[in-house]
């Protein structure tokens, strides 16, 4: 007879099985908590990045002065700047090729068409005005560095691109015949008087060649006799205003698609240019060289101010826009400079260049 507490080898032992209804009831558990898990973080991720697009969002608005009627139209313009500010983010990141960089400026709680009443269409008065004769210079030149610029101005929300970059070749040509001196000249005044004879739709459009013709009969008022009020009113216009200056032969225009020709017209004077702005990477930049992501339809006049090259050989053009200093580097960009004869350049920089006299 075996003792009751004899020795039975580990083999002989009973195994416990387990309950399979216990286990499915384990595994269900686990994956419902691996649900809760992934669910709680996704909603802390939404949170967070909800949470830092407001908080960027209302630095827009407090660093641009941004006001809205209504909360719900508050909460559509923080829904277009967070879509702008996740596209510019998107082309930051893009190192698949060399580009410039982006930034949040005054236009990023605006859509796509809200930003194009900005660049409307451009006139083409250059029939009559005298032709640029090339003397083939093409040396480093930057005016604004020269001291024969004045700061940078803002348009704000009239399409008075024309006007402004009318004014600054003005403004720049005044300086170089006066040893640096300045006189500040009214766009304003293009803007309410220059009317449709000179290609002058005010706000809503208008033409560099047509507004020298304007300056050329009728001369053209200081800034601060007529000061610039960002829409179009009626013209008061008046000899007693005319403090500024008049022009000789008027509009000169440099040979379209020339690069070279440019580079020589530069050489003397800023140039007013024409670019394609209706894109991205324009209306974002923030610095570097812009080398692609522009077409060729021009719609927005700037000043040329210099061309220069790189420490890597790559050849620049500088130009000044009007869109205030918060745009591009203090107000200006460099965009690729394309020397191919025929070449409309990037952003069709060479299409419509022309200058006062």
């Amino acid at each position: 007879m075996k003792h009751p507490y004899a020795y039975i080898p580990l083999y002989h032992r009973p195994v416990a099985r387990p309950n399979r209804t216990c286990l499915l009831f384990v595994s269900l558990l686990l994956f419902l908590l691996l649900l809760l898990l992934i669910a709680a973080t996704t909603i802390v991720i939404v949170f967070l990045h909800s949470k830092s697009s407001y908080t960027t969002f209302t630095q827009f608005v407090s660093e641009f002065g941004k006001s809205y009627a209504t909360p719900a139209e508050t909460a559509r313009r923080r829904a277009i700047f967070t879509q702008n500010l996740q596209h510019i983010n998107e082309f930051n990141s893009d190192r698949t090729r060399q580009h410039h960089t982006l930034a949040v400026n005054e236009f990023a709680d605006l859509t796509d068409e809200e930003y194009r009443t900005l660049l409307p269409p451009q006139g083409n008065f250059t029939a009559g005005a005298a032709v640029h004769k090339s003397r083939g210079r093409d040396e480093e030149i930057d005016w604004e560095r020269r001291g024969h610029l004045l700061p940078i101005k803002d348009q704000a929300n009239c399409g008075g691109c024309w006007a402004f970059a009318t004014i600054a070749s003005v403004e720049a040509l005044y300086s170089i015949r006066n040893n640096r001196s300045h006189l500040p000249l009214s766009e304003q005044e293009l803007i309410d008087c220059a009317g449709r004879e000179y290609g002058s739709l005010g706000c809503s459009g208008g033409d560099v060649c047509g507004a020298y013709g304007y300056i050329k009969e009728c001369g053209i008022g200081t800034s601060a006799t007529y000061p610039y009020t960002a829409f179009a009113s009626r013209c008061t216009n008046s000899t007693a205003l005319k403090l500024g200056m008049k022009l000789s032969r008027g509009c000169v225009r440099v040979t379209a698609r020339n690069p070279r020709d440019l580079a020589d017209a530069l050489q003397d004077r800023p140039l007013a240019v024409s670019v394609d702005a209706d894109n991205f990477g324009f209306r974002f930049y923030k610095e570097g060289i812009i080398r692609q992501g522009c077409g060729a339809s021009v719609d927005h006049s700037v000043l040329l101010v210099g061309t220069g090259v790189t420490l890597e050989g790559e050849k620049y053009w500088r130009i000044r826009n009007s869109w205030g200093t918060n745009w591009g580097m203090d107000g200006y960009a460099l965009i690729l400079r394309d020397d191919t004869e025929g070449s409309v350049g990037q952003c069709g920089i060479t299409i419509y260049p022309n200058y006062p006299e």
